[in-house]
């Protein structure tokens, strides 16, 4: 019998041989896949699917590990995903990754949160078996913000060059247009404000993502808001997902 404890498995013969077969495979694997794909709304970027595969799945073959994948609903209406590596039928190891799938206002589940929800599954327990990380663990790229300049000390302003106080007209619209630049960078209450309209609309596998975001972009306060309001979804999706069971 396979001994089972809270979503992980351990190989119940030789676990020797298949364990030094998965240590050899990740060592070959190199440990870090690099985030390919973008999530253009929540501005995050992620190792997609087909990057983790094409990194871990030969590097397992080669030490004749097979990666097979079963799923099923759990009794709480979620979707349990097992990524497993097998040598043999009693030779082989598993991890599950549970999925909360949002219903429909009408109860159903769609088809397409299902796909979602698998996809999901197979690329967070494929990550775990190959023992890989994802490049960039913020996986946000910051706005660029304007650097302050230090004021000068009393006595030490330099005057202008000759070339300088001859062309006032140039100065001034420089002076003009850099406002405009340090406008581009949003503030820290826009950010908030973007950030709580996302996480009202927010489906519980996105919430991940969505305080990946927040952490990346926020701070002080403004961070501690989020992760309020955060909480506060997952709590709501949690027991809707539970009173629809």
């Amino acid at each position: 019998m396979t001994k089972q404890n809270e979503g992980t498995a351990v190989a119940d013969v030789a676990p020797s041989n298949i364990f030094s077969a998965i240590a050899s495979a990740q060592a070959e694997i190199g440990g870090v896949v690099g985030r390919d794909s973008v999530n253009s709304y929540l501005n995050v970027t992620f190792a997609s699917l087909s990057a983790i595969t094409k990194l871990a799945i030969p590097a397992f073959a080669k030490q004749g590990l097979a990666v097979l994948v079963e799923n099923w609903r759990s009794e709480s209406g979620d979707l349990v995903v097992r990524t497993i590596l097998a040598m043999a039928e009693n030779a082989k190891t598993h991890i599950d990754v549970q999925v909360p799938i949002p219903p429909r206002k009408d109860g159903t589940i769609s088809p397409q949160e299902v796909g979602i929800a698998l996809s999901y599954g197979r690329r967070y327990g494929l990550l775990a078996l190959a023992g890989l990380a994802e490049g960039n663990d913020h996986g946000v790229e910051r706005p660029q913000r304007p650097q302050r300049q230090a004021p000068q000390q009393r006595g030490q302003q330099q005057r202008p060059a000759p070339a300088q106080r001859q062309q006032p007209q140039q100065a001034t619209q420089k002076q003009k247009a850099a406002p405009k630049q340090a406008q581009q960078a949003p503030t820290q209450e826009q950010l908030l404000e973007k950030a709580l309209h996302h996480i009202k609309e927010c489906s519980l596998e996105r919430l991940d993502g969505a305080e990946q975001w927040a952490s990346a972009q926020l701070q002080g306060t403004h961070l501690e808001t989020a992760k309020a309001a955060l909480s506060k979804r997952r709590k709501e999706l949690e027991s809707a997902s539970t009173t629809s069971a």
